[in-house]
């Protein structure tokens, strides 16, 4: 596909990219999409048994994941998992740890293994140590907007682990918080903060959809970046499959009905706004802007 697809018919071979993060933990976290016979094939266990016996290293050795290296020129990528544009970190640091990795699929990946242990055949004695570290790095990411709605950050950045983990976070509202609904089970007071802030004009609300980045960032993102203040429709996709996993939750714990009733319009409000920017485009392109 696109840049891909030309690196392969100029190299005239296939081109293996090493550079993403993403990758390892979002294939333990298709198991449970799996079907058992499926997972009973050996070729299957032994590589799927490689790809986690390198997501519990990097899991114990590790405190943060931060992007590669670079094998040739030493100097690390600006980019490792999904927004994998140049700028799409502002290039605010060479050492850049990603939310989406750190605080959603890594957590959610040790999950998965405690669940699939048997069937990968592992043994994995510290597994509820992991996942208690992993769920512990979420926290980093925390912060509150001068308006005092609660967020977390796109990125932590400026890492150094000489003696204690010191970083600074990129505090900036994304919509990556969208996989945090989609693959966790989160309180009310987040999914609250979340749906204020995908109503309101000054973070994510256009008439289009929602924008990938708040408005109200101070890394200068504009319309003009491929990851900044333009609308995914596959991230708005997030939005309301996070949203709606939440809804059916609250639902079935009888939460307030004032509560289930902004979750409701959320939903509405995102979806309405997207699906009536495509049917104008005649179109659904990767991303567009209001």
């Amino acid at each position: 596909v696109g840049e891909y697809r030309y690196q392969h018919e100029m190299a005239g071979k296939d081109i293996f990219d090493r550079n993403m993060i993403d990758i390892e933990p979002r294939h333990i976290l298709g198991l449970k999409l799996l079907s058992r016979n499926y997972l009973k094939n050996n070729e299957v266990r032994k590589k799927t048994r490689l790809v986690a016996q390198f997501i519990l290293r990097e899991a114990r050795e590790k405190s943060i994941i931060t992007f590669k290296k670079n094998p040739i020129t030493k100097e690390y990528y600006t980019h490792g998992n999904w927004r994998d544009s140049e700028w799409a970190y502002k290039k605010i640091s060479t050492t850049i740890a990603p939310f989406d990795v750190n605080a959603v699929f890594y957590p959610e990946a040790l999950h998965m293994l405690s669940r699939f242990k048997k069937y990968l055949g592992l043994e994995i004695p510290d597994i509820e140590k992991l996942i208690k570290k992993w769920e512990a790095v979420r926290n980093l990411y925390e912060f509150t907007n001068k308006d005092g709605i609660s967020a977390y950050a796109l990125a932590l950045y400026d890492i150094s682990e000489k003696n204690t983990l010191q970083f600074k976070q990129l505090a900036i509202n994304h919509l990556d918080e969208s996989y945090l609904f989609t693959y966790c089970e989160r309180p009310k007071n987040e999914i609250l903060s979340f749906c204020k802030r995908l109503a309101d004009k000054n973070y994510f609300y256009t008439p289009s959809g929602p924008t990938l980045i708040a408005k109200n960032n101070t890394c200068g993102y504009t319309t003009l970046d491929y990851h900044g203040l333009v609308i995914w429709a596959k991230q708005a996709a997030f939005v309301v499959l996070g949203l709606s996993k939440h809804l059916k939750i609250g639902i079935e714990a009888s939460w307030d009905r004032d509560i289930l009733h902004i979750i409701k319009e959320t939903i509405l409000l995102v979806c309405e706004s997207v699906i009536s920017t495509l049917v104008k485009l005649g179109a659904i392109p990767e991303l567009h802007y209001d």
